[in-house]
């Protein structure tokens, strides 16, 4: 590191200060971010849970009628969340009796796999599953579609309270820096006098 003994006296505990701060900055924000996307998914997960039980409860009668167009009002009722992109009303047999989609979803998204009463990230997008039941029998499904477009949201926002963190963390670190070069130099002066008084020549 022949650039490091190079630098002057103030470089070198910018420097050092700078690194240690970073690597200390870095260790939070890795562990806060992952807590932070850890609660957010299981948020998540656990509202639009709420909302497919919600339409899954009320579309029983609609199930065991065979109703397509009641259940397709009560489906409509999703559209109130923003990010809910697509959703549909099956069958036991796993036949769509009503489906949703947003304007701004020009094809349907694949589906994959989703276990009962579970839920599935895939392509960017939450799906839920939430059972249908009647004495105590499955009857049919509903099928939730969202968007993690809150979830990018969050990492956008928290990218931007970093950058500002690094900021403020280099100014701060600036200026204990010069403080502490104006400290060392004036510790360093200061035992240097009686030396070389004692060496001037005696008249």
């Amino acid at each position: 590191m022949g650039w490091f003994t190079d630098l002057s006296v103030r470089w070198k505990l910018t420097v050092v200060t700078l690194a240690t701060s970073t690597a200390v900055l870095l260790m939070a924000c890795a562990v806060f971010f992952v807590y932070d996307q850890v609660t957010a998914r299981r948020s998540l997960v656990r509202e639009t849970q709420a909302l497919a039980a919600v339409v899954a409860a009320n579309s029983t009668a609609a199930i065991a009628f065979r109703d397509a167009e009641v259940a397709g009002r009560i489906l409509s009722s999703v559209g109130t969340q923003e990010h809910v992109l697509f959703a549909t009303t099956s069958d036991a047999e796993g036949r769509v009796l009503a489906k949703y989609r947003t304007k701004g979803l020009s094809q349907d998204p694949v589906v994959p796999p989703v276990p009962a009463d579970g839920h599935v990230f895939e392509g960017g997008r939450l799906f839920i599953s939430s059972s249908v039941e009647l004495d105590r029998e499955l009857i049919g499904k509903v099928l939730v579609c969202h968007s993690l477009v809150p979830l990018h949201g969050r990492v956008a926002r928290y990218g931007a309270v970093v950058l500002i963190g690094f900021a403020s963390m280099f100014l701060t670190a600036w200026a204990l820096a010069s403080r502490l070069q104006s400290l060392s130099l004036i510790h360093i002066s200061e035992p240097t006098r009686p030396i070389l008084v004692s060496r001037m020549p005696s008249s």
